[in-house]
């Protein structure tokens, strides 16, 4: 592909002063995007920090009741997720989903049967699956916002470190190419004025 030369005229220094000007309004647009996007990312690993610590208080719990009874009650068929629920939210832009509620089945078991401790055991699992749900939503959350964050970036880079010193440099070599055509048109007069003169003395 032919890169087009650049024309060092007039019209090519007016089209790149206003993509200077357009750019330099899509820049801060952009940087603010960034930091919002930023901060999002932020809170999503810090919720995602604190529910996995969660589990992992829950899971140690569990772990304990039936190493101390040394009973396998299958606590997994007494309670499971139906459905999980999610709305909307926009993030600069972005549709992101959000975590509403996890909606458990319940089996109902004889309390003669299961040990004391299964109502506590159920209750623990049910809490479980639902902080499960929920940072399945905030993994796909996460996910969304850091691909946004990635392009915001890559965006503020380019007009940082291309198109803004690009055109920087190209409104110069046309600045300059003008001012030596100006310089080199005012020599030409001159020259002609002086020739003029000669010719009306002489």
């Amino acid at each position: 592909m032919r890169v087009k030369r650049l024309q060092l005229n007039k019209t090519e220094l007016r089209n790149q002063k206003e993509n200077l000007a357009r750019y330099g309004r899509y820049l801060p647009l952009l940087e603010v995007k960034k930091r919002q996007l930023q901060q999002e990312a932020d809170l999503i690993r810090s919720r995602i920090r604190e529910v996995i610590g969660e589990m992992e208080e829950l899971r140690k719990a569990m772990a304990g009741w039936v190493a101390l009874l040394g009973e396998d009650v299958g606590l997994k068929h007494l309670v499971r997720i139906e459905t999980v629920r999610t709305g909307t939210d926009n993030v600069t832009g972005i549709d992101v989903p959000v975590f509403q509620e996890a909606v458990l089945a319940r089996e109902r078991y004889d309390l003669f049967v299961f040990p004391v401790w299964v109502d506590a055991a159920v209750a623990a699992v049910a809490r479980l699956l639902v902080l499960r749900a929920e940072k399945g939503v905030l993994d796909e959350r996460h996910a969304i916002i850091t691909r946004e964050l990635r392009i915001t970036t890559q965006r503020v880079n380019l007009f940082e470190r291309v198109k803004i010193p690009e055109a920087r440099e190209r409104i110069h070599r046309i600045q300059i190419r003008l001012a030596d055509q100006q310089a080199s048109a005012m020599g030409w007069a001159r020259m002609a004025k002086s020739k003029l003169a000669e010719a009306r003395t002489s």
